[in-house]
This record gives C-alpha cells, sequence and structure tokens, in this order.
C-alpha cells in the first residue's frame, strides 16, 4: 500500500513561495492536500481515490536532484470545473486549468489511449495544452493524431509559458479563444 513520506504536513515557506508563482493559493494547497516532507526536502502532491491514496508526486529543489518523482501508477484524474476538457502535463497546471475547465493531467508527455477512450466518454471535443517545450515534440504530435481519431474536435493550445504560469482570466481567455 502506497503512503506518504513521513512528516509530511503544510509546506514551509519555500514550498510555499514556490507555489504562489503559479498562483497556488493557500484555499488551492488545502483543497489538493499539497504538502511539505521535511525528510524528502520536496512538496507533496497526493491523489487519492476514496480516500485512499494512489499516486503522488515530489517536487525536488535541491541541486542534483530530478524535478520530480512519481510513485504509484498514473492516474486519470479529472480536476475542476465542467467542459472543456483540458489535456496539461502536470498537476499544478491541472489544478490552474480546473478553476475554469476540466484540466486533466498527463503526469509528463504521455497518455494511453484507454486513457483517451474513457475521456471520450464524458467529452466530445478535446484541448490540448502541453509545455512550449513539448509543441514540436513526436509525443505530442502522437497525443494530437489519437485525439483527432477519437474525439470529434481536438484543439491544441500554444503559449510561451505553461498553463499554470497565467492568472485564471488569461487561462479562460486562452480556452475561450478556441
Amino acid at each position: 500500500k502506497l503512503s506518504l513520506p513521513i512528516n509530511s504536513f503544510y509546506p514551509n515557506d519555500l514550498g510555499i513561495k514556490w507555489l504562489a508563482r503559479f498562483h497556488i493559493t493557500a484555499a488551492l494547497i488545502n483543497q489538493y492536500q499539497i504538502q511539505w516532507s521535511e525528510k524528502e526536502k520536496a512538496l507533496v502532491f497526493p491523489t487519492y481515490n476514496n480516500k485512499e491514496l494512489i499516486f503522488y508526486q515530489l517536487r525536488y529543489f535541491e541541486k542534483g536532484k530530478p524535478k520530480w518523482r512519481s510513485y504509484g501508477v498514473k492516474p486519470l484524474i479529472f480536476l475542476g470545473n465542467p467542459a472543456p476538457a483540458v489535456l496539461v502535463e502536470d498537476y499544478l497546471s491541472a489544478i490552474r486549468v480546473g478553476e475554469v475547465a476540466t484540466g486533466i493531467p498527463l503526469f509528463g508527455s504521455t497518455i494511453p489511449t484507454k486513457n483517451l477512450l474513457t475521456i471520450r466518454e464524458q467529452y466530445d471535443n478535446i484541448i490540448i495544452w502541453l509545455d512550449y517545450d513539448k509543441v514540436q515534440d513526436k509525443k505530442t504530435k502522437e497525443i494530437i493524431a489519437s485525439c483527432k481519431a477519437i474525439f470529434k474536435e481536438t484543439y491544441q493550445i500554444i503559449t510561451e509559458k505553461d498553463p499554470k504560469a497565467y492568472t485564471s482570466k488569461e487561462i479562460k481567455d486562452r480556452i475561450n479563444s478556441i
């Protein structure tokens, strides 16, 4: 059974300052149970299913460590509000997009076809908004091709900054401009 690192608690100043760069408020920290692991010296982003921890990611800040490390099986989760459905790379972008739409994090830059089919059961159309460095990536092109085969309409938003870096109004404007 998966469990969070011991001594995980409300984020410290380093964590709060980093989260604030992406407009993550105290309310969002509480809502999504974002924590700090003193042992790991990392932010903890847990994902639960019926109160059972099924997946979490750690965001490290120390030089020499990877930025992100994942534990558990990557889940298919829907964060936030009703349609439209927006595929994003990471949990924070999904939280932010979820303030105005449905944020679906890939926890990376790939998605199994079975997950796309599950999304299609709830949504006719899909928006893909990955980080700028992935726009021309082969994996991104594969996601777009798969989405075009599965959804009625597939849209892509391309921005210089990650979705999480924009304000809620900017996110809403980008999505509504499609």
